[in-house]
């Protein structure tokens, strides 16, 4: 690695003739704090470029406290720089950011960079000149000598004028300070308007809908006990001297052995038993039922039963054939909970597909996602509750509403929506956006349109070349700097040439003006 000084008197084209000259790839390079080099970070930039274009690499190193505050600001990042080094040390300050993270801004007052143009030689017209005819003797040939030595005397200088004279070019770059400028407006969508009016706040929108069917099922997963009720008949005797007249209806209870047994019967039609006859008790038969399902209730002939609340002693009743048919099982139904579950995932399912068909029918329009709705057309079990069944089946029919608004339509109001320029302003090209929003209301949706852009000040191109053209570098910098609205400027000149030589081209073609906004 090889170690360069910069004196406070050596210019930029002197630090880059040397760095050129060193053999090594690496230099350290010292730039004396008071020379003009180091207060512009472009300076530095076109160091490191020209020497990358030869394969070498450039570190930067502090002379004091104030140079390492100027490298600081070139590298824009905080970096420790706590060195101290002397002209000629050999500590290192070198940047860890790589040449794409440093910041390129524009600072005035500087010539950002000169470039050999290898490609591009004058045009100089052809010299229709003929040499007169000479003896190729002695003194011919010393004439021939003086001819060509007039003649390059005479076309070397006229080259070189013309090359200086034609040949420069310069790219200036200027970045202007931009502004925002914004207009929103909020209209109410509704499919009750025709065209959309700003000054009304309405745009058109068109309901559209969906339909789409389902048919499920699901096993069941209730059961219960179904069967056969026991009947027979029964004699009532009656010991009383009155009448008793009985109910359809009426209770009976089987006495038997056990008291946990109690099996009742229920009469099926009212009967009046007669009262006594001396000694023999009025007698009556009547039919009856168990009043539950079930093969307990098939019992044997010749049973006794309590008559209601009747006195036993006074009224009882006597099977005198058995009782049959009673007959239980147990078989699957319907439960509340199957139908519930059946209903919940067909609806789930169904109005996922409803919601895409109805955005399909959109097509290329916007749907308004808040404004659909959802109802039911149909909802058919094929069981009730309670029922007996192995499955239970569901057809169900959803219709999905919602409205859309043509984005072409929205577009078509740019024009109105659009935010006024002032004057000597003018819209950034690439910088516009318009887009809007839909939003939730109670009755119909809100469409939210903005329109936004990035206006500058317009600035003469053509003018700024023709001030510039054979201006002194130093003329053209105080000029751009004092432009109305310039934040930043840079020159770049081609080719290099000596610095009293160095001017703006003599031609406006030659000065190219770009414009930045930022």
């Amino acid at each position: 690695m090889s170690k360069i000084y910069i004196t406070p008197t050596e210019d930029l084209f002197d630090v880059i003739d040397k760095v050129m000259r060193e053999d090594s790839s690496e230099i350290e390079l010292m730039i004396d704090t008071k020379n003009p080099i180091l207060s512009n970070s472009l300076n530095l930039k076109y160091i490191e470029s020209e020497a990358t274009k030869e394969s070498k690499a450039i570190i930067f190193v502090p002379k004091d406290d104030e140079g390492k505050e100027k490298l600081g600001m070139y590298y824009d990042q905080d970096i420790d720089l706590n060195v101290n080094v002397e002209a000629g040390a050999s500590e290192v300050y070198q940047a860890s950011a790589s040449k794409d993270d440093v910041a390129s801004g524009f600072v005035s007052g500087d010539i950002l960079e000169h470039e050999e143009k290898k490609d591009k030689k004058p045009k100089l017209k052809k010299l229709n000149f003929k040499f007169p005819k000479i003896n190729l003797n002695a003194k011919g040939m010393n004439k021939l000598f003086v001819y060509l030595t007039g003649f390059f005397l005479l076309i070397i200088p006229i080259g070189l004028f013309l090359v200086w004279w034609y040949l420069p070019s310069a790219d200036v770059k200027l970045v202007l300070k931009s502004e925002n400028l914004t207009q929103a407006i909020t209209l109410t969508a509704s499919p009750e308007v025709t065209e959309a009016n700003i000054t009304e706040g309405v745009l058109p929108a068109k309901l559209i809908s969906a339909q789409q069917s389902l048919s499920n099922q699901v096993l069941t997963t209730g059961s219960k006990e179904i069967g056969e009720k026991a009947m027979g008949s029964v004699t009532i005797s009656n010991k009383i001297d009155e009448e008793i007249s009985l109910s359809s209806g009426t209770i009976i209870e089987a006495i038997l052995s056990s008291s946990a047994d109690i099996l009742r019967y229920v009469t099926l039609e009212p009967v009046t038993v007669p009262a006594k006859e001396g000694s023999t008790s009025g007698s009556a038969e009547v039919s009856v039922e168990a009043v539950e399902i079930g093969g307990d209730f098939n019992i044997g002939s010749n049973k006794l039963f309590q008559v209601g609340d009747l006195d036993s002693t006074d009224i009882v009743a006597e099977n005198t054939d058995g009782f049959s048919g009673g007959d239980s099982r147990v078989v699957k139904v319907v439960d509340q909970t199957d139908a519930d579950e059946l209903l919940a995932g067909s609806m789930v399912t169904l109005e996922k597909t409803v919601r895409e068909e109805l955005n399909n029918n959109a097509k290329d329009m916007n749907l308004a996602s808040n404004s659909v709705k959802v109802s039911v057309i149909e909802e058919a079990f094929s069981n009730e509750v309670g029922a007996e069944a192995d499955n239970l089946s569901l057809n169900l029919i959803l219709r999905a509403e919602g409205l859309v608004i043509d984005e072409q339509v929205v577009k078509g109001l740019e024009d109105q929506i659009k935010p006024n320029i002032p004057d000597g302003f003018a819209e950034i090209e690439g910088s516009k956006t318009f887009k809007f929003d839909v939003i939730d209301s109670q009755e119909f949706p809100k469409v939210i349109i903005e329109y936004s852009s990035k206006i500058g000040k317009g600035i003469d191109t053509n003018k700024i070349s023709n001030d510039l053209k054979g201006a002194k570098t130093s003329v053209a910098q105080d000029y751009l700097k004092n432009l109305e609205g310039v934040l930043e400027y840079a020159i770049r000149l081609k080719p290099k040439l000596p610095d009293f030589l160095t001017k703006m081209p003599r031609s406006a073609n030659k000065i190219d003006v770009q414009v930045e906004y930022r």
